[in-house]
């Protein structure tokens, strides 16, 4: 049997394979260009070099424990109460809501930044059968084209990478804002405590001055006591009074209060526990504070900022790569009809064309020039922030170390205060049954031991608002494993 050869057919096949081997060295040769693109972004170290002026101390200038800090531990026994109402804020605060809408945005900005790095491929076809022709072949067929922009000199990686730092950003934003909360309830939880301790002792107070009163008017009768004595009593019971009051208001101003950071009516209606325990005169134990070069890795915030000069940092290389020329590859695979074209037994009815375009602006005014200026301008401003913000967090951590001792200091030497006034309430009480004192004074001694007991309350709540307030400043959280989590993975 004659077998007849086909030049057009080994022609074809000769041109399929010249296209794929110049295909390879091309794209093995852009490869090797695109990877001498260095955007290491700075780490943590280095960025804190370029922010700041100063180096970080080895300790903490106020007294503290320099062991590993327990993000997860307040440094007091806390409640289940507490515990569901931090859970309740967190499902229910609008700033909640808006925060993780921000990093959804931030998370979709990264997706879209990531499609610069992969080709554009589209598909379309033709057909006509017009007798007049709009071009000069006329032809019909079908197609698939694909285009892609190389990214030599990193423009898009660095926009990847911008809109990833930013995303990490707005991510640690979210749990550090998400800590804020459950401080803010865990203080708003503890002024519902005290305020509603300090409505019962002011009705005591008020009670036992109306007592005082009574015993007054009764001296007046029997001719031991003067109007103008009885009048002061008036006046104390009075002011008593209008100190129970101010406290009802108060009470009501904590209820609402804590009632809107749970997302609540603000109807003053919510009731907490009281928890006797800790408003009792036992010392805090120390808090393990660790090292301040700990906190630039721990506090969401901090770690939101660095992330934030980061991405100002591969903006500012995305700027500066603009400047230089920019590569284009195409190429298609398409079947054409050519059989109303004169020309059709020189073409092929597959088609594979491969296409490079080179742009380079030589002259646009100054504007990327001057782009690329204010994204260099844009990174110092963000070395500043983040300058600014390290600076910021170091101050609460020293401030509340400080105020943490003398705190303490205070509660302690209340306790020991109210503990020699009940004493002294209880001796009275005695010599009074004995005939050896009055009622007027034992009442006397009883309101102050009370006021006393009062100013206690208010320093313990103090001292425990500080210690939350520098389990915040330290970048503990608040009951919440996955936002912990969420921080430590985001460094």
């Amino acid at each position: 049997m004659t077998r007849f050869s086909n030049p057009g057919a080994r022609s074809r096949s000769r041109a399929w394979i010249a296209h794929g081997a110049r295909l390879t060295t091309l794209a093995a040769s852009i490869a090797l260009l695109v990877a001498c693109a260095d955007l290491t972004p700075p780490d943590a170290r280095a960025a804190y070099d370029a922010a700041m002026s100063t180096p970080l101390p080895d300790a903490w200038a106020a007294a503290a424990d320099g062991a590993a800090f327990r993000s997860e531990w307040i440094g007091f026994d806390t409640q289940d109460e507490l515990r569901g109402l931090i859970d309740e804020a967190f499902e229910h605060s609008p700033d909640m809501r808006v925060a993780a809408t921000r990093v959804e945005q931030a998370r979709l900005q990264g997706v879209l930044a990531g499609a610069a790095l992969w080709p554009t491929v589209g598909t379309g076809g033709r057909w006509s059968n017009s007798l007049i022709s709009d071009d000069a072949l006329s032809l019909s067929g079908v197609f698939a084209s694909a285009s892609w922009e190389v990214d030599l000199w990193g423009v898009a990686r660095a926009g990847v990478g911008a809109s990833e730092a930013r995303y990490r950003s707005a991510e640690a934003d979210y749990v550090y804002a998400r800590a804020s909360l459950g401080a803010a309830v865990a203080k708003a939880w503890l002024m519902n405590l005290e305020a509603a301790r300090e409505v019962g002792l002011l009705k005591q107070i008020d009670d036992d001055t109306a007592r005082q009163r009574a015993l007054v008017k009764t001296r007046v009768e029997i001719g031991k006591a003067s109007e103008a004595e009885l009048t002061q009593s008036d006046a104390s019971v009075q002011a008593a009074h209008e100190r129970w009051l101010n406290a009802r208001q108060g009470r009501e101003a904590a209820q609402r209060s804590l009632e809107l950071l749970l997302g609540r009516y603000p109807a003053a209606q919510i009731e907490v526990d009281d928890v006797p325990a800790l408003f009792g005169d036992t010392a805090l134990p120390a808090v393990p504070a660790g090292v301040p070069l700990d906190v630039l890795e721990r506090r969401p915030d901090l770690v939101a900022s660095r992330h934030a000069f980061v991405a100002a940092f591969f903006d500012a290389e995305q700027a500066k790569a603009a400047r230089l020329p920019n590569i284009a590859l195409t190429t298609s695979v398409g079947y054409l009809d050519t059989r109303s074209v004169a020309l059709r037994n020189q073409l092929d009815g597959l088609v594979f064309p491969v296409g490079a375009k080179v742009t380079w602006p030589l002259f646009d005014a100054g504007r990327r020039k001057t782009e690329s200026a204010i994204a260099t301008v844009e990174q110092s401003e963000a070395a500043a922030q983040y300058a600014r913000a390290i600076e910021r967090a170091m101050g609460e951590v020293e401030q509340a170390l400080g105020a943490e001792r003398e705190f303490n200091a205070r509660a302690d030497t209340l306790a020991k205060r109210q503990v020699s006034l009940e004493r002294a309430t209880a001796l009275s009480e005695i010599e009074r049954e004995v005939g050896r004192a009055e009622a007027f004074d034992v009442l006397a001694k009883r309101i102050d031991m009370l006021h006393a007991q009062i100013a206690h309350d208010q320093a313990r709540v103090a001292m425990l608002a500080a210690r939350i307030d520098l389990h915040l400043a330290l970048g503990g959280s608040f009951f919440d494993e996955h936002d912990r989590t969420v921080a430590v993975a985001h460094r």
